[in-house]
């Protein structure tokens, strides 16, 4: 680690040991949209969006990406990676991943200079949207 990273762990860890809680709310720090987190059942549908950290890990915290996982009762998955800047917009630089019920999976990234991409993603953020939209009245639903 370099001395950056090795200043941040350090930083952490006081913070940790000095201030009840701290643990938690560094956990929860830099959340884009907190509002969105689920893991459950909508239309016969198992949805999950969660927000996580890239594999570079950003030591402070700012960048994450949210991944909105279908899976649907056929066996069929889609997942969809906002890890341009997580503004829940397919659009360049994105990710999509679709796995059908054998099993095979095509995943790519979003360029909308390729036609044939760009008319797949105007079908697709619908589906987003709508599914965003549930996730939002369910949580909303249960805060009630």
């Amino acid at each position: 680690m370099g001395k950056i990273a090795n200043f941040a762990v350090e930083v952490a860890l006081f913070a940790v040991a000095c201030v009840p809680g701290a643990a938690i709310t560094a956990g929860l720090r830099g959340y884009v949209h907190p509002e969105y987190h689920f893991n459950g059942n909508i239309g016969g549908q198992q949805v999950v969006y969660q927000e996580k950290i890239p594999f570079t890990i950003d030591v402070l915290g700012t960048h994450r990406y949210g991944v909105l996982e279908v899976k649907n009762p056929d066996g069929s998955v889609a997942l969809y990676a906002s890890d341009n800047n997580n503004n829940l917009r397919l659009d360049n630089r994105d990710t999509i991943t679709i796995r059908g019920t054998d099993g095979k999976e095509v995943k790519f990234k979003i360029d909308t200079s390729n036609q044939n991409v760009a008319e797949l993603v105007r079908g697709l953020q619908p589906k987003m949207d709508s599914t965003l939209a549930q996730i939002l009245a369910a949580n909303t639903a249960a805060v009630r």
